[in-house]
């Protein structure tokens, strides 16, 4: 009978170590805040601020040291063919000024200190013009981006240019 006792007594203490290792299953529980901030404003081209944002290029093209036809250009973005701003909806209007260029007159400078004179249009047609720092406003009105067209022209010249790459560096601001 020893034995018998001896072995309930071995199965109960077995039970007895299994059943607090399935009781002593405990769980602990919060929570986590996951927030995001957004500021008010607008954004041109993917650029939300800075002053070295590169906004696209105005290509003229190739030409002959002489040209009877207007030479023109529209902004080529790489988004498309204009700036493009995306503006909260806390943001009425936003305006765009183009400034004269690093030569100040809006000229492409190009070997031998030599020039040539371009304009800048709002429009395709090119009868609207970018006034130098002027501001033109737009509305906004569902938070949808904003297409601002840049198009660019020079006149004929019947005067020989010497040959070489002729460049100018344009300042966009959009202001908010």
């Amino acid at each position: 009978m020893t034995l018998h006792k001896t072995y309930l007594s071995l199965a109960a203490a077995s039970i007895a170590c299994l059943l607090p290792l399935s009781q002593s299953h405990a769980a602990v529980s919060g929570q986590v805040q996951a927030t995001l901030n957004i500021d008010s404003g607008c954004e041109v081209n993917g650029s939300v601020s800075g002053s070295a944002n590169d906004f696209g290029e105005l290509d003229f093209g190739r030409s002959g040291p002489i040209w009877s036809n207007v030479l023109t250009a529209e902004l080529a973005t790489g988004g498309g063919g204009a700036l493009e701003v995306t503006c909260d909806s806390g943001v009425g209007s936003f305006s765009v000024s183009i400034d004269g260029g690093l030569n100040g007159d809006r000229a492409l400078s190009g070997p031998d200190s030599n020039t040539v004179d371009y304009e800048l249009y709002q429009d395709a047609g090119r009868t609207q013009e970018f006034v130098a720092n002027t501001p033109v406003s737009y509305t906004v009105s569902s938070g949808d981006p904003i297409a601002v067209p840049v198009y660019g022209s020079i006149l004929p010249n019947a005067t020989a240019k010497d040959a070489g790459l002729y460049t100018d560096t344009l300042t966009v601001t959009v202001e908010f």
